[in-house]
């Protein structure tokens, strides 16, 4: 018996070690009343549900708002990597403490069906226009519970 038990975890072991990749393309284009949101930061996470978010790549927007970004990410097999979009909204009216503004945060959890396998998206996710003015945050799991308690929040410095 301990002899097949541990001939099946040999057999078993580098499946279980070896990691697939999967991959993602999203593009989309933010707006802040009306206008282009420019040369702000965006972007895709992979929801860990153990540990802190990785983060898999950053862009900025372009003169017209719009953004595409294409990311790959190892993950462990059996396990479905759940990706989403990561935009600070200094949109909205921020939080001002001096040359300190803090804005809300908005996640868009990318569908299943465009995370593709393999180090190369097949096809791509796009969000279309963003008003982030009436923006809502997609919250998912525990999320659901945190979010009507903390807020998230991300801060920066701005120049006067």
């Amino acid at each position: 018996m301990h002899t097949i038990l541990s001939a099946a975890l040999l057999f078993l072991l580098p499946v279980l070690s070896s990691a697939s990749a999967a991959s993602v393309s999203v593009s989309g284009t933010l707006k802040c009343h009306g206008q282009p949101f420019k040369h702000e930061d965006v972007s895709l996470y992979e929801k860990n549900f153990i540990g802190a978010d990785t983060k898999m790549t950053e862009v900025k927007t372009d003169e017209s708002g719009s953004f595409l970004m294409k990311a790959s990410i190892s993950e462990w097999p059996m396990f479905t990597p759940n990706p989403y979009i990561y935009i600070p909204n200094y949109c909205t009216t921020p939080i001002k403490l001096g040359t300190f503004h803090c804005a809300n945060t908005i996640k868009i959890y990318v569908p299943s069906e465009f995370v593709s396998q393999g180090h190369f998206p097949k096809s791509e996710f796009n969000v279309g226009e963003i008003n982030l003015e009436n923006a809502e945050t997609d919250k998912q799991g525990l999320e659901i519970f945190v979010h009507a308690i903390f807020h998230h929040k991300e801060c920066r410095t701005v120049k006067e």
